[in-house]
């Protein structure tokens, strides 16, 4: 059943390959990533017999600013970072699997938890006029989970649930699961008495 259900998390099936940021990095290559529009998926491999300190540089990854990480088998944002995010142990022979997304100003979607790819493949989403338009194309339909996860900076209001605070902000679970095509959230900003 443990197999069955790792082996589950790949589908449906995105159909890009991974690249490593290094390919002449020695024995191997041990940072993969997928580019996607708006975050980068990547994989940490770790083939020696020792467990691993890791650390990932988000200026080698081409990033600039405060990243959102979500360790994509456990479907669990880790926090917001800037420069860099340290994987301080990376079991013998195995690999994580992280989606790395820049935080803006006003809400947005960071992820769904469908599968290993977060939706990074399959959703598009944008904020206009105090609304969060999500975008959800029809290979979610092969997917049972839909929950979007979404990041309130400071200063807006949800009526979502609350998931994990940061000093950024929050990140809100929705309410109920997305549905194929577009999804609209409202958000509140806060009224500020002077």
């Amino acid at each position: 059943p443990a197999r069955r259900k790792l082996f589950s998390e790949l589908f449906p099936l995105n159909r890009i390959a991974a690249k490593p940021v290094d390919f002449f990095e020695l024995p191997y290559p041990s940072i993969l990533y997928i580019d996607y529009p708006s975050a980068k998926l990547l994989s940490l491999f770790n083939l020696d017999d020792e467990r691993k300190e890791y650390p990932i540089s988000f200026k080698r990854l081409g990033l600039l600013g405060r990243h959102i990480i979500v360790n994509a088998w456990e479907k669990r944002a880790i926090g917001i970072f800037e420069d860099k995010y340290i994987e301080t142990c990376l079991l013998p022979h195995s690999v994580e699997v992280y989606l790395i997304k820049k935080i803006t100003d006003v809400p947005q979607f960071i992820y769904m938890d469908n599968n290993l790819f977060l939706g990074a493949d399959m959703v598009k989403s944008v904020y206009e006029d105090n609304s969060l338009k999500i975008t959800l194309d029809g290979k979610a339909k092969e997917c049972k989970l839909k929950n979007a996860f979404i990041f309130v900076p400071n200063g807006y209001d949800c009526d979502m649930e609350v998931v994990a605070n940061y000093e950024e902000g929050s990140l809100c679970k929705t309410n109920a699961p997305l549905s194929e095509g577009e999804n609209t959230f409202k958000f509140r900003k806060d009224s500020v008495e002077l």
